[in-house]
């Protein structure tokens, strides 16, 4: 029970970080809307992202938005709100998976407009367990967060800049050329000490036996009709994306995937060689000391925030 409880209470702390904030800073007002072409998911609010190019979180706010890989189809980026650091504003163009794996610590986010945040849906941990969680997410407005604890605020966003849907059907072979010249449908694309970024592709008629499951993961789905491993905890398509949805799965969860249907089965999985949860207040220097370097250089001469 008291297991159970810890879980429910993670997904309340997501919650409370990365959408409708259980607690805001006060609007501080100043912030100077950036100009400039609007290219990046241009459209209306929610699917669209109707903000200009420089607001994106790599670009306005690279203290706290780290990419470790990009494709033409996704973007993994590490969010790392080292303690003290009071984000610039910035935005998320594309829908994404949020994966978190650690306790969220107590902090404050302003929304630019708080009538347009993003749309998304959360995914519970597998039974018994606290971590991993995931969201999947639209498009996030221009917002800045200050972390006002002793640890991080860190988790992982894998942003799909196209998402497959239907189109899978008719462009795959065009989209995922790689399938058809050589055996290996599985992909790894980025690691570190921390996680591993896996694509899986199971072709039609194929069976898929060397998906490692030896790590808890979160699966990042959007195509249409993709099944997920047995034995995993999967959301609900996010509503206005259709076939954007997450699941969790625990490690030594059943891997294998025989595709009876005529389209590919693809997927990302971010695997955890390492839950950080609790640990994170204790052990995030030692973890990650590319974030204790930013923390000391910003407390010796702090960024000007762009607001």
């Amino acid at each position: 029970m008291a297991t159970r409880i810890k879980a429910l209470l993670a997904l309340a702390a997501l919650t409370a970080s990365t959408g409708a904030l259980a607690q805001t800073a006060p609007e501080t007002g100043g912030y100077k809307p950036v100009a400039g072409p609007h290219t990046l998911n241009p459209g209306d609010w929610p699917a669209h992202y109707p903000y200009a190019d420089e607001t994106e979180a790599a670009v306005a706010a690279p203290e706290v938005h780290h990419v470790r890989y990009v494709d033409a189809h996704v973007r993994l980026v590490e969010v790392a709100y080292f303690p003290g650091v009071r984000g610039n504003m910035h935005g998320h163009p594309y829908p994404s998976v949020f994966a978190v794996d650690a306790v969220v610590p107590h902090a404050t986010n302003t929304p630019l407009d708080r009538a347009h945040n993003m749309v998304s849906v959360l995914n519970r941990p597998i039974d018994g367990k606290t971590w991993p969680v995931c969201r999947a997410a639209g498009p996030q407005n221009p917002h800045h967060e200050t972390n006002l604890d002793s640890f991080p605020h860190h988790f992982y966003r894998l942003e799909f800049l196209r998402i497959d849907g239907n189109g899978l059907k008719d462009n795959w072979k065009d989209w995922y050329r790689y399938t058809v010249t050589g055996p290996d449908h599985t992909r790894l694309l980025f690691e570190d000490d921390h996680i591993r970024l896996v694509e899986v592709l199971v072709l039609p008629g194929q069976t898929e036996r060397n998906l490692d499951s030896r790590y808890p993961s979160v699966i990042a789905i959007d195509a249409a009709d993709t099944p997920v491993p047995k034995g995993s905890i999967e959301s609900p398509p996010l509503a206005g994306f259709d076939t954007l949805k997450c699941a969790t799965t625990d490690a030594g969860t059943p891997a294998v995937i025989h595709n009876t249907g005529s389209v590919p089965i693809h997927f990302y999985r971010i695997e955890y060689k390492r839950i950080d949860g609790d640990g994170i207040k204790d052990h995030w220097r030692e973890w990650y000391p590319w974030m204790a370097t930013l923390k000391d250089a910003y407390d010796r001469s702090p960024n000007t925030p762009n607001f």
